[in-house]
């Protein structure tokens, strides 16, 4: 579904039971500054060559789907 994030257009999935978001690397550089502003987070991601904790966050990041906003 489209998304608004920060006057970006961006196409997203909604999963209402999720407890976090995630930009793929050409979502974090469609923002403004969106490579300067993502900072080195933690999340276990489980895959065939093991465990990996090192992600990309975006603070401070407002999005809009429809008429609702959220902004965390």
């Amino acid at each position: 579904m489209p998304a608004i994030a920060e006057g970006r257009k961006l196409w997203l999935v909604l999963d209402t039971g999720a407890s976090s978001s995630s930009l793929t690397a050409m979502g974090v550089l469609a923002l403004p500054q969106g490579d300067r502003r993502a900072d080195e987070g933690y999340a276990k991601r489980f895959g065939p060559g093991g465990t990996s904790i090192a992600v990309r966050v975006v603070r401070d990041l407002a999005l809009t789907i429809g008429n609702v906003r959220f902004s965390a």
